[in-house]
């Protein structure tokens, strides 16, 4: 687990503190993932990475940069890569974890026209890498361009303030946003459905996405608890039924 204080671990029974004397980067955690070699990456607070990996921890640097932005998110690839976004310096990419803990990384940032400040990090079921820019854009890694492009369709509003992307089992992207509920695109038919209050949400101030094994995609609200959208309706999870 991420928490302001650092990592912990949970083994049903006990929580246990994990900090630097354990290996881990110093400040709390903010992002984890699991990649394909079954490696944990942590990205802390203030430019911090640990790599839990054989059992044990280790701090990561990046070669030539120092990390001091804090870690929003990490995602790998199609391609194996690992993705290293945070608010401040932009994205990092690399594919080569150091015996000393140095990672050789490309860096993305203003130069590549996207901004400095990456609020998430997100990637998709086909392996693409999209984010969420601090303004609330969306845009999606282009590998034969090498660019990232806005996400844009025809249906979907523009003026949106975009806080998170997820791609559901059928395909579908979903938008979260700060006043406007969520918005559902099928790219195959180029329509988007809108998600909010006068629909059932019980927030129009979404902030992630989730989908269980029914196909049900469920909703986390900043201020009002989830919903669960599902083909008879949105159930509602908050303080009233026990969340």
């Amino acid at each position: 687990m991420g928490t302001e204080a650092g990592l912990a671990s949970y083994d049903g029974n006990t929580v246990v503190a994990l900090g630097e004397d354990q290996g881990t980067a110093a400040n709390g955690a903010r992002s984890l993932f699991l990649d394909r070699e079954d490696r944990l990456w942590a990205g802390h607070i203030q430019g911090g990475l640990s790599l839990l990996e054989n059992g044990a921890f280790r701090k990561l640097s990046v070669a030539s940069t120092p990390l001091t932005s804090d870690v929003t998110g990490i995602v790998q690839d199609a391609d194996g890569a690992v993705w290293i976004a945070t608010y401040g310096q932009g994205l990092f990419k690399t594919t080569d974890v150091g015996p000393d803990g140095t990672l050789t990384a490309e860096r993305f940032g203003s130069g590549q026209k996207i901004s400095d400040n990456i609020n998430a990090l997100i990637a998709l079921k086909d392996g693409s890498v999209c984010i969420i820019e601090d303004g609330g854009t969306p845009k999606r890694w282009d590998k034969s361009r090498k660019v990232f492009e806005a996400m844009q369709y025809a249906a979907l509003p523009e003026l949106l303030s975009v806080t998170s992307l997820f791609g559901d089992s059928k395909g579908r992207l979903w938008f979260s946003t700060i006043s406007s509920g969520a918005y559902c695109v099928d790219p195959k038919s180029n329509s988007v459905t809108t998600h909010d209050l006068v629909s059932g949400l019980p927030s129009n101030f979404v902030v992630c996405f989730g989908e269980d094994e029914d196909g049900a995609i469920w909703v986390g609200t900043w201020d009002n608890g989830i919903g669960r959208i599902q083909q008879d309706g949105v159930q509602h999870f908050n303080s009233d039924n026990g969340l």
